[in-house]
């Protein structure tokens, strides 16, 4: 893309959010972490952006319900365990008494 484009494309970007990285060379010439930067700016300012953000908030939001169930089963049965525990220690209590 020649420089004067870039600049009015630049321009027309109606957000003050903005930052013009300029690399030689053509796209392959343009370094990865150029290409993530590009990429974040436009999930956060496009429409696709908003419904990214949404299903990676609902994907966070159903692992860390299913790690609760997780913890939540272990709970239960570690209680379950003391208490099997516990009844062994009162029949033997009870044998020897």
């Amino acid at each position: 893309m020649e420089r004067q484009p870039a600049l009015d494309l630049f321009d027309a970007f109606g957000t003050r959010e903005k930052t013009l990285h300029d690399n030689l060379g053509g796209h392959a010439g343009t370094p990865w972490f150029e290409v993530d930067d590009a990429a974040r700016f436009f999930a956060r300012h496009l429409k696709w952006g908003r419904a990214l953000r949404q299903a990676e908030r609902d994907a966070a939001r159903e692992q860390a319900d299913a790690q609760c169930e997780r913890a939540a089963a272990a709970d239960q049965r570690a209680h379950a365990a003391e208490a099997g525990q516990q009844s062994s220690a009162r029949g033997v209590l009870g044998v020897l008494l």
